[in-house]
């Protein structure tokens, strides 16, 4: 189906945020199921939430719906807007 530019397709609400690798692997292990973090780390990505404005406030981004059957391409058709 054709999608309206502008049109909202993905917001982040349902994706966790892990501000350090600990954390993250915590999450990882607390799982208790291998296959399901491998999942995880496939959903998963950095991102600086400053987006390069000063000091950079990198998380590590896992996307726990739709949104991470998205994948990073240098030429990518759609971008995201912040939840505020």
């Amino acid at each position: 189906q054709d999608i309206a530019e502008g049109s909202l397709l993905w917001d982040g609400s349902r994706s966790a945020q892990f501000k350090d690798d600990h954390s993250f692997t915590k999450f990882l292990v607390d799982l208790n199921d291998d296959y399901l973090a491998c999942d995880v780390l496939l959903w998963s990505y950095l991102l600086d939430l400053n987006e390069g404005q000063g000091k950079p406030d990198l998380r590590i981004i896992t996307d726990l719906d739709e949104g991470s059957f998205c994948n990073d391409d240098p030429s990518a058709n759609m971008g995201y807007l912040p939840v505020s």
